[in-house]
């Protein structure tokens, strides 16, 4: 991999045990099922609106955050699916 996603070693390794990251053809790490644009938006995305709120995100971003993770959810679901049956997707 040669662009590593900006997450902590900790984050890093409680996503791996979700099954939640991949790398992308260019070698990016990304969020599994979405772009690499798409991974670090919604990991801003996370940062800047976890918590108690201290700005609010807009009805835009939020409905943005549900679309993009929903499409990773998806992906993470369907990719643990096929690692516990052993199926392989060439």
């Amino acid at each position: 991999m040669k662009n590593p996603l900006p997450i902590s070693d900790g984050e890093r390794e409680a996503k791996e045990s979700m099954s939640a990251l991949a790398v992308d053809r260019d070698g990016n790490e990304i969020l599994i099922g979405l772009s690499r644009e798409e991974s670090e938006w919604l990991l801003r995305y996370n940062r800047d609106y976890a918590g108690p709120p201290r700005v609010r995100a807009s009805k835009e971003d939020k409905a943005k955050a549900k679309e993009i993770r929903e499409k990773h959810n998806v992906a993470r679901l369907l990719a643990l699916g096929r690692k516990t049956s052993g199926i392989t997707l060439q």
